[in-house]
């Protein structure tokens, strides 16, 4: 099932202490959601995450979950060719699909609270979310239902890019990426020993082909336990696989900068992109021998740590950053120019459908084009000035919860005629019913039977009820969910 192989060679002159030859993880896999996951490690007998363990360890994961009035766009995405395009959040762990190219969106549920970081699809249907604990969302019909095919492989999942609907790739952070053959079926974890885990954070994955792939790492700076700002100076990565992210090398170690995303085009030709944290100005280097060498380019005055790319037709190239930093390229990364975008707040995300239709996710906005990046406009995204909250003076509450057969939601105070949704912990539909006040009589209370909408009854396990759309008249909108833990 997997593999350990440990570097012998110490001494790199590039990296202190470390070699710069391979080593391979703890390759550990993990299957998509089943009844009972089973992890296998090397030489040690395979053990199984019985249910419980599963229930008490989403009792710690979700919550009741209300909505913020200035959403942190972390990721987006767009279809290939189309106008399908979907955005997620960090802090509220919200998805929002457009199918008109950016302009109007609308909210797609996924029943966790865990952040969200990227979105990556590769046409209209299939498509995959990196988050929190490295959970892997994957959806195969546009986002109408979503479930997870990993969870617990590192602290934070920060990209995801797929090849083709096999091949795919998840950069992590302390020095982790985890990979799949067949979709997200089966995720496999590689930790790269010989980097010091400890201060490496991979933000940027791009591969060519099945075989050759790129990774970049760069460290955010933080307080200590005794107040002293650490990683200050460059944590700045590159790295590189020739057997699909099995073994890496070091290319590039850079105590100036950290590098926050990366693209190749082609074997030799690749960029990657960053920043000071210090001086917060922006980097872009350029190699054209596959990362041998790399070379720093001349960026427009003003540029901020930058913190996406995209690649456009071979030469044209997108970089979005802090303080609203949007530049771009024709002639392949050579010179640059800034797009003025009326924003100030940091964009952490750029993505393009073809030539001319792009996205830009950030912090309180989103920003979309359609041609080709002359001009810029802001999203409609629901919810973003007006969201949906929960009301201090409207109250849900379950009982029993946990619950064996039966349980009682109450309301109070009352509701208007709506619809009560229910959902398991893979984002799964289970039933649905009218809350109009008829069926809330007596005592504002719903009881669910623990069935589906067959009327077959659940396994027990975590569920989600939600309430979206709710309010004492209809000007008002209001979204709450509750956690429904049902056991044997």
């Amino acid at each position: 099932m997997q593999k350990l192989t440990k570097s012998r060679d110490r001494a790199c002159p590039c990296l202190p202490g470390y070699s710069k030859n391979t080593s391979v993880a703890a390759t550990l896999r993990l299957r998509s959601l089943k009844p009972a996951a089973t992890i296998s490690r090397p030489n040690q007998t395979a053990f199984n995450i019985t249910f419980t363990t599963v229930v008490k360890m989403f009792l710690l994961l979700f919550s009741f979950q209300s909505f913020s009035s200035a959403y942190t766009f972390h990721g987006c995405a767009l279809a290939p060719n189309s106008n399908q395009g979907w955005v997620v959040t960090s802090d509220t762990a919200l998805t929002f699909h457009s199918s008109d190219g950016g302009i109007n969106w609308v909210e797609q549920f996924i029943p966790t609270r865990r952040e969200f970081y990227d979105v990556f699809f590769i046409d209209s249907l299939s498509g995959w979310i990196a988050s929190e604990i490295a959970i892997i969302w994957y959806t195969s019909d546009g986002g109408l239902n979503w479930h997870w095919q990993s969870l617990g492989l590192s602290h934070y999942a920060t990209r995801v890019f797929f090849l083709d609907s096999l091949y795919g790739w998840a950069a992590n952070w302390d020095g982790i990426v985890i990979r799949t053959t067949d979709g997200g079926d089966e995720w496999l974890q590689v930790i790269i020993y010989w980097l010091p885990i400890d201060t490496v954070d991979f933000y940027g994955v791009s591969f060519i082909d099945n075989l050759k792939g790129w990774m970049c790492a760069g460290r955010y700076p933080e307080i200590n336990y005794i107040g002293d700002t650490i990683f200050k100076k460059g944590q700045g990565f590159i790295v590189h696989s020739e057997n699909g992210g099995d073994s890496w090398v070091l290319q590039k170690r850079d105590t100036i900068y950290d590098f926050f995303d990366v693209k190749f085009k082609d074997s030799l030709e690749g960029w990657v992109v960053g920043g000071n944290d210090s001086t917060m100005e922006a980097c872009v280097f350029h190699t054209l021998d596959g990362g041998l060498s790399w070379n720093l380019r001349t960026l427009p005055q003003g540029s901020k740590i930058l913190h996406s790319l995209e690649l456009i037709d071979d030469n044209k190239l997108w970089a979005v950053g802090r303080n609203g930093t949007i530049i771009h390229s024709s002639d392949g990364g050579n010179s640059w120019i800034t797009q003025i975008s009326g924003i100030d707040t940091t964009l952490y995300d750029v993505d393009f459908a073809d030539s001319l239709r792009g996205l830009i996710a950030g912090d309180g906005v989103v920003l979309y084009t359609q041609d080709g990046g002359n001009t810029w406009f802001q999203a409609n995204v629901v919810g973003m000035e007006s969201p949906t909250i929960r009301r201090p003076d409207f109250q849900i509450t379950a009982y029993p919860n946990p619950f064996s057969k039966k349980i009682a939601i109450r309301f109070m105070p009352n509701v208007l005629s709506n619809e009560l949704k229910i959902y398991d912990v893979t984002g799964k539909f289970v039933n649905s019913f009218s809350t109009n006040p008829q069926s809330l009589i007596p005592d504002h209370c719903f009881v669910w039977d623990g069935c589906d909408n067959a009327g077959n009854e659940v396994r027990p396990g975590v569920y989600f009820a939600i309430f979206d759309k709710f309010g004492f008249n209809s000007d008002n909108s209001y979204k709450q969910k509750l956690q429904l833990v049902k056991v044997k």
